[in-house]
């Protein structure tokens, strides 16, 4: 049995009258440009505030009352689907008696003998759900921002008590008369500024998703070079083929580099030293990441095993070499030093 038309429209009103605020529609917009609505059922009452005899009689109230910050996207999306006769959708605002409220509009265009286009859709007032979801979004932010505030004030906090340790160790150290004591105060006070600088260019980063972990690592090998005065002596150079890693990957990477590099300045390199240079590599090889540090001095004795370290250096990096997960691969090499380390992704 054929359906007339009207039955369609009177079963498209029976869906609609079962969807809370919705109405159907048909738009047409003719070869010159003009729009008009040739259909627009009952509902529009209620989402406009409007009789449909008026909005059949003058589409542009519906137009103007799009909110001024919609409207642009709006009537792009009109001029898309028109061009490409692909489904239009539209979601925004819409103000009705000096309120604002949301909108969802679908419609399906076709084109007519007469060069016109016909969309046939449904238009559905989403305030009550949007307000909520907006509420919900504040409610986020505040949040974020909570939470940020927080971080700020744990920074602080951190930061203080790391230099109150490193100012502590720095007066056990003008006391000491004792050379290995002294030694030991200087290192572990080195260690500390080393961390601070670290934690300070961390918190830098407002993704701590996304650490870029090249310049990261340069930042924190010219901070050291810097500060040992050797800027100038010793070259540094890092390769990456790793964009960015997660703040807990970054911050362990930058306290074996600081470890690493502090030991290459001061075993490393000697006032005889020529060309000495520090070289830095981060590759991934399948599930891996590889990261090879190296430098051309007088390297390690043969003997010494870096799985198995007897100096707090190294076992210090060994502590964090396993937090990563990861592994040490030595490989001798005939001069300089040389220390492998992968770990999964």
């Amino acid at each position: 049995m054929k359906i007339d038309e009207p039955h369609k429209i009177s079963q498209l009103e029976g869906i609609c009258h079962a969807i809370k605020n919705a109405f159907i529609f048909t738009f047409k917009l003719d070869a010159d440009g003009t729009f008009s609505v040739p259909y627009i059922s009952e509902g529009c009452e209620s989402v406009y505030n409007l009789k449909k005899e008026v909005i059949l009689n003058d589409v542009s109230i519906i137009m103007d009352m799009v909110h001024p910050e919609d409207k642009e996207g709006y009537l792009k999306a009109i001029e898309e689907s028109a061009k490409t006769l692909k489904r239009f959708m539209w979601t925004g605002r819409t103000i009705v008696n000096n309120k604002i409220k949301w909108g969802v509009v679908q419609s399906y265009p076709s084109l007519q003998e007469d060069n016109s286009i016909i969309w046939h859709g449904i238009s559905q007032d989403i305030t009550p759900t949007k307000e909520k979801e907006i509420e919900a979004e504040k409610k986020l932010e505040d949040s974020l921002k909570e939470k940020t505030i927080l971080l700020k004030e744990i920074h602080h906090r951190v930061k203080n008590n790391l230099q109150i340790i490193s100012s502590l160790l720095n007066i056990e150290l003008r006391k000491s008369n004792n050379p290995e004591v002294k030694s030991v105060l200087s290192s572990s006070r080195e260690r500390i500024e080393a961390i601070t600088y670290i934690h300070q260019k961390l918190y830098d980063h407002t993704d701590l998703s996304n650490i870029d972990i090249k310049e990261y690592l340069k930042e924190i090998a010219q901070n050291l070079l810097l500060s040992s005065g050797k800027l100038d002596l010793i070259e540094f150079d890092i390769e990456s083929k790793i964009d960015n890693l997660n703040a807990d990957v970054a911050i362990n990477l930058g306290l074996i580099s600081a470890e690493l590099i502090t030991n290459s300045i001061k075993h490393g390199y000697t006032t005889n030293s020529s060309n000495f240079k520090i070289e830095l590599n981060l590759t991934t090889e399948k599930e891996s990441i590889c990261y090879k540090y190296c430098d051309n001095g007088p390297g390690l004795p043969s003997t010494y095993n870096l799985n198995n370290p007897s100096n707090f250096g190294f076992k210090l990096i060994q502590s964090l070499i396993k937090k990563l997960k990861g592994e040490i691969i030595q490989k001798k090499q005939p001069k300089g030093f040389q220390l492998i380390i992968t770990f999964k992704k």
